[in-house]
């Protein structure tokens, strides 16, 4: 596997790194593309190519109430991605059969072994 294929599809220690260098590369780029749509809050989302998870975290600060899915061809990059969960917390209290909630936290990353 030579050099350049780590782009579309990284592998093995190169493709690992390739991933945390295009996260940092992509960086500008994936600031401004968030500008031109809205995530709803609810709603369910399928980022295809997800590489190693960023943009789902970033997704996540917004579409609090729902479900995002993440696939992607490369085996590194689904292997990063696992290693990761992204939460938002929020509290609620019952008052008197209603039930007041507080603001969703910001996204906390959450990584497993």
């Amino acid at each position: 596997m030579g050099f350049t294929d780590n782009f579309r599809h990284p592998k093995g220690l190169l493709g690992r790194l390739m991933l945390i260098s295009m996260d940092k590369e992509h960086l500008p780029m994936v600031q401004w593309s968030f500008t031109q749509f809205e995530i709803p809050e609810k709603g369910d989302i399928i980022d295809l190519g997800c590489g190693g998870s960023s943009n789902i975290q970033r997704m996540l600060e917004k579409c609090k109430s729902g479900k995002i899915v993440g696939y992607d061809i490369s085996e590194e990059s689904v292997k990063k991605a696992k290693k990761k969960y992204f939460v938002c917390v929020r509290t609620f209290m019952t008052v008197k059969g209603k039930n007041y909630y507080s603001p969703w936290s910001k996204v906390k990353t959450v990584k497993t072994k």
